[in-house]
């Protein structure tokens, strides 16, 4: 198993997995992730996972068994509950939503305050002074 804390991503979109690991190893937050349900079961047992988000990519179905799986083998453990829209869906649970739409400049922020809130402070930022540019590319009427 880790033994260095870490984040668990766990989607079903290989696109979306691969470019917020990135985002978090960027800000230095060591990440795995995760696509599968039973994978994400073996993630839950591994003590130096720290926090999971689970993507809008999962079916509902599967966020929910995550969701209890989780709760019932780590109910210390922090989530993060993507949505594709404005939905409190998973507040019931205590889990915190985020509106994808919002962009990844307040998903790092929810991050960090979810992390600034750890208990234990088990998983800090390796870099505090790593910064992430976000360039907007000119849109090209096709012809």
């Amino acid at each position: 198993m880790n033994e260095t804390p870490f984040v668990l991503l766990y989607g079903r979109d290989s696109q979306l997995l691969e470019t917020r690991e990135w985002i978090l190893e960027t800000i230095g937050y060591p990440s795995q992730v995760a696509s599968r349900l039973e994978e994400f079961q073996l993630y839950l047992q591994d003590r130096s996972l720290t926090l999971v988000i689970i993507c809008h990519s999962v079916p509902a179905a599967e966020t929910d068994a995550a969701i209890a799986a989780a709760h019932q083998r780590r109910p210390d453990l922090r989530m993060l509950v993507l949505v594709a829209n404005a939905s409190m869906r998973y507040r019931k649970t205590g889990e915190r939503t985020f509106d994808t739409q919002e962009g990844p400049g307040l998903l790092i922020e929810a991050v960090q305050q979810l992390m600034a809130d750890d208990d234990n402070g088990t998983l800090q930022q390796e870099s505090r002074h790593a910064e992430l540019k976000v360039v907007r590319l000119p849109v090209v009427p096709s012809e």
